[in-house]
């Protein structure tokens, strides 16, 4: 069986901040709160009134947290590589049993993008996921593989439903 491999990155810089701006204003399951508790400092973000001074702040938060943390990131990303190299072909071999469907021929890579968002979202097209950088090892181990879950799961779905709207994907669809 082909199996994709797990790549371990950085999330772009506009990535982070979009996601996360959008995390803070946009979403309406509250997701706000987790980010505020890793991110005290971004309450201030609320005081701003235009979302083009808002999204500046968060900017220059970003950056200025990313080169602070920089050794902490790093150092992680290697761990968890570790960690994950060790289950990797266990873990994908037991999924593909479990969803009854072969890893795509065409999917050679997942991207687990690095992110100081605590909130870590899937993305079906590119077949990536973003990952919080300072989560406990076991805990980091758990979003991988259910970040994971969700996109051979929609490749079984597309296979047996070949007609739905790929938009059915996402919220609020209950697909």
């Amino acid at each position: 069986m082909n199996l994709p491999k797990v790549e371990f990155c950085d999330i772009s810089l506009l990535s982070e901040v979009d996601l996360m701006y959008d995390f803070l204003f946009l979403n309406q399951w509250g997701w706000k709160k987790y980010i505020i508790k890793k991110h005290r400092k971004l309450n201030k973000i609320f005081l701003f009134k235009t979302k083009t001074d808002q999204m500046k702040f968060l900017k220059k938060y970003v950056i200025n947290f990313r080169k602070e943390n920089e050794d902490i990131i790093e150092k992680n990303k290697i761990t968890i590589n570790k960690a994950w190299k060790k289950i990797e072909k266990k873990y994908l071999n037991i999924l593909s049993e479990v969803i009854e469907i072969d890893w795509p021929k065409d999917r050679k890579t997942i991207k687990a993008m690095f992110s100081i968002n605590p909130i870590c979202p899937r993305f079906l097209d590119d077949w990536s996921f973003s990952l919080f950088y300072n989560y406990k090892i076991t805990h980091t181990l758990e979003v991988i593989t259910h970040e994971i879950s969700h996109l051979l799961y929609f490749e079984k779905w597309k296979q047996m439903y070949p007609k739905m709207s790929h938009k059915k994907f996402d919220s609020p669809y209950v697909e």
